[in-house]
């Protein structure tokens, strides 16, 4: 006979796990770069040192996500490969914080 107790109650109190922070996040939602950018802002401060967050179908709309995660690149500690229609990026260092553009 299958148990009665949810997956919550197995878990004893105190040691429940946060789903702040992510060692793999695979974005593939909007196409709009303006909405794409948002997410980027958000998701990437929330992706451990050595983790990835991989972006689908960066191509469109001629590039301009890759063009931005290019210009940001330099000055936050993550590393950038574009792979066909995916751009993989690596958090290197604690996760960033993206800034304005100057």
């Amino acid at each position: 006979m299958p148990s009665k107790e949810r997956h919550e109650d197995t878990i004893p109190a105190g040691s429940r796990l946060s789903f702040d922070h992510f060692s793999l996040v695979y974005l593939d939602g909007s196409h709009d770069p303006t909405v794409v950018w948002l997410e980027i802002e958000r998701l990437l401060p929330r992706i451990i040192p050595r983790g990835f967050l991989i972006v689908d179908d960066t191509d469109w709309f001629d590039g301009a996500i890759r063009q931005r995660l290019e210009a940001a690149a330099p000055r936050l500690p993550i590393t950038v490969c574009h792979q066909g229609k995916q751009t993989i990026i690596t958090v290197d260092a604690d996760p960033p914080q993206l800034v304005p553009e100057p």
